[in-house]
């Protein structure tokens, strides 16, 4: 689950400490599935995807242990930045 907080734009004070959307948004994977009739994904089979560069090391810390706090079942830090300037664009076909 990529958890970019202070990419996304998640770092604000709605969700509490710095990292706290973390908690909010893998919570999603339990009450979204059962918004549209399905099953909830169970946050220990979640692998959580964090932000590690352009944060302090705290920050990272505190990550980890909001992922924690929220059942992940693991953690990964990016430390190399993730390109997310996708935009969709047409393309003509033959």
């Amino acid at each position: 689950m990529l958890l970019l907080f202070r990419m996304f734009g998640r770092d604000g004070s709605r969700y509490g400490d710095t990292p706290g959307w973390i908690d909010h948004a893998m919570k999603t994977f339990q009450s979204m599935p059962l918004q549209n009739e399905s099953k909830p994904i169970a946050a220990s089979r979640l692998i959580a995807v964090l932000q590690g560069w352009d944060v302090s090391d705290l920050d990272v810390i505190a990550q980890k242990r909001q992922a924690a706090i929220a059942g992940a079942g693991g953690t990964v830090v990016v430390r190399a930045k993730i390109d997310q300037s996708w935009k969709p664009q047409l393309y003509k076909l033959p």
